[in-house]
């Protein structure tokens, strides 16, 4: 995947948030969870890691660290996620290596 820098200017692929009731239940809030596609995370999305992985340049980033999407690549094919605790580490993921924490604002 290609390595990139936050702010670089290229358009990005970036589809509108799906919102959902905050007195849903814990079952159907999982379920809508699960149905999050990879064309829903956006910009600035604070996600988590679903596994270690291997940063950009080589950093160890451990499953569960948590991090901002800061550029999107392609169609939503990978996402730039900086890991401001690991020393700003930058990583180029798929969708599948994500878990969305907390939905940027508009």
């Amino acid at each position: 995947m290609p390595s990139t820098r936050p702010g670089d200017g290229r358009s990005v692929c970036k589809t509108a948030s799906r919102a959902y009731p905050q007195d849903m239940s814990l079952e159907t809030f999982y379920q809508f969870q699960k149905e999050l596609t990879r064309t829903d995370l956006r910009e600035l999305d604070v996600v988590a890691l679903t596994a270690d992985v291997t940063g950009d340049e080589g950093e160890a980033l451990p499953e569960g660290a948590e991090g901002t999407i800061v550029d999107i690549c392609g169609d939503g094919d990978a996402f730039v996620v900086e890991f401001n605790d690991l020393g700003s580490a930058l990583a180029t993921l798929p969708a599948e290596r994500l878990r969305l924490i907390e939905r940027a604002a508009l």
